[in-house]
């Protein structure tokens, strides 16, 4: 038996704790609704699922913040893993897609603008860490600039031109 929670005519359905004094979940009201969010739990060894169902073949899903930023962690409330931060109207933002077999995602820079840079910035000190070293000395060298390699290691890129 499926037990169902309703409201009467576009109320929200809402869960209090503390005596009825603190609002903890708000479900709202759409009008004509077919995609809903749904909480699956799962069995030892497994995950629990938060996912998009109904009617349309592809809905997406928004996480929205109130001007604040969302946090993904892990194990502890000390285990953050991810940050997303809030900025001012942006129109300018980051896009992460998974690829087929032999092909590698891509992490992209997308929005309203035409060119858009993509900033890797390190803390203090830090550098950024990519890729593998090939030798080559047959071109003139007219700077450098200082990465870290895949191992740690500090190479220099060196800027032809």
């Amino acid at each position: 038996v499926t037990g169902r929670i309703t409201s009467n005519g576009t109320g929200a359905v809402a869960l209090y704790t503390g005596g009825g004094a603190q609002l903890q979940l708000n479900v709202s009201h759409t009008a004509s609704a077919v995609n809903y969010v749904q909480v699956t739990g799962a069995a030892t060894g497994s995950s629990p699922t938060i996912s998009v169902q109904g009617s349309d073949a592809s809905a997406g899903l928004v996480l929205l913040s109130k001007s604040a930023s969302i946090i993904f962690q892990t194990r502890s409330a000390q285990g953050r893993s991810f940050n997303v931060l809030d900025t001012a109207s942006p129109v300018n933002y980051l896009q992460v897609q998974g690829n087929t077999s032999t092909n590698a995602p891509i992490l992209s820079s997308q929005g309203s603008d035409t060119n858009i840079d993509l900033a890797l910035t390190p803390k203090g000190t830090g550098l950024v860490r990519f890729g593998t070293r090939t030798a080559s000395a047959d071109a003139p060298i007219t700077g450098y600039i200082e990465i870290k390699d895949s191992g740690g290691t500090i190479r220099r890129l060196a800027v032809i031109g």
